[in-house]
């Protein structure tokens, strides 16, 4: 017995060396996140066929080099923009109709009678 105990490891040995070792149910979780990842990978085909859409860096920095600034869509919202003075111009003709209109339609009921006789 004696000569069979130098070989044998201690039980602190076992347990540290067991617990540095890969847990099974990690190591399937594991391989089956590797598979799915290289399934779910886009061939260099589809890669090119999704660049196909895509715009160039240089177009790009071109586009964003030329775009306007808020300032200027400011200051062209501002000019396009009528001012209240226009407003309230045009409110007094819609009003002004609309009241030639009322008078029209009061004189044509006026005109009929009580006995609802053709309105034209």
């Amino acid at each position: 017995m004696q000569q069979v105990l130098p070989t044998k490891a201690n039980k602190s040995d076992v347990h540290q060396q067991l617990s540095a070792k890969a847990n099974l149910v990690d190591m399937k979780k594991t391989m089956a996140e590797v598979a799915l990842n290289i399934e779910s990978r886009v061939t260099a085909e589809e890669a090119r066929k999704l660049m196909e859409d895509k715009v160039s860096r240089a177009d790009f920095q071109y586009h964003m080099q030329n775009k306007a600034s808020f300032d200027d869509i400011k200051h062209i919202m501002d000019q396009m923009q009528p001012s209240h003075e226009v407003y309230e111009e045009e409110l007094s003709k819609m009003r002004a109709r609309l009241e030639e209109l009322y008078r029209e339609v009061q004189r044509k009921v006026s005109t009929t009678g009580p006995s609802g006789g053709d309105i034209h």
